[in-house]
């Protein structure tokens, strides 16, 4: 891969040439700077997105109004032709797991650049568990400069499948639950 959104296009790609023409895809912590939903959204014709801007623990906190100014101006310029396959929504990432079953997502995306193991490891236990067997976890914060997260992926997938690319870019494929084996 030559970048984080090309890891991305074609982990999505393959999905959908092995067969599974229709996806859902969550991306938890979506960037205004490097919001990757509407190219991948305009060239995957059977992906339904959803993009889960992250509220702060602290809504008094600087930078929560440029944030919410940010959000907004995302969900305006959303193009009508993919619009009604795309949602974006501003809530904290466990409000967004709440509102999603288990195993009901082909595809989790999450940004864990700047988080802390302890919410690393969190977030991907989390959003495993949203994500169908055989669909895909990624996320982006694997990186020489982020050993916290990179010793958290690592415990995540001790003596398992583990797929790097550039830009601090990972996946995996999800296996059952040992219960459903």
């Amino acid at each position: 891969y030559t970048s984080f959104k090309d890891m991305v296009s074609s982990v999505v790609g393959m999905m959908v040439r092995n067969g599974q023409p229709q996806l859902v895809m969550m991306e938890v912590g979506v960037s205004a700077q490097e919001w990757l939903a509407p190219s991948l959204v305009r060239s995957v014709v059977g992906l339904q997105y959803v993009g889960i801007m992250l509220e702060p623990e602290d809504a008094s906190a600087p930078g929560v109004q440029a944030q919410m100014a940010a959000y907004e101006q995302l969900k305006a310029e959303a193009e009508p032709e993919i619009a009604s396959r795309m949602a974006l929504h501003y809530a904290s990432a466990q409000r967004a797991a709440a509102a999603f079953p288990d195993r009901s997502l082909d595809v989790a995306l999450l940004d864990l650049r700047g988080s802390s193991a302890e919410v690393a490891q969190e977030q991907m236990t989390l959003w495993e568990l949203k994500v169908k067997p055989a669909g895909v976890l990624m996320g982006i914060g694997f990186a020489p400069e982020s050993m916290e997260i990179v010793k958290a992926v690592c415990a995540q997938r001790f003596s398992t499948d583990l797929h790097l690319g550039s830009g601090g870019g990972f996946w995996w494929l999800v296996e059952p639950p040992e219960e459903e084996e």
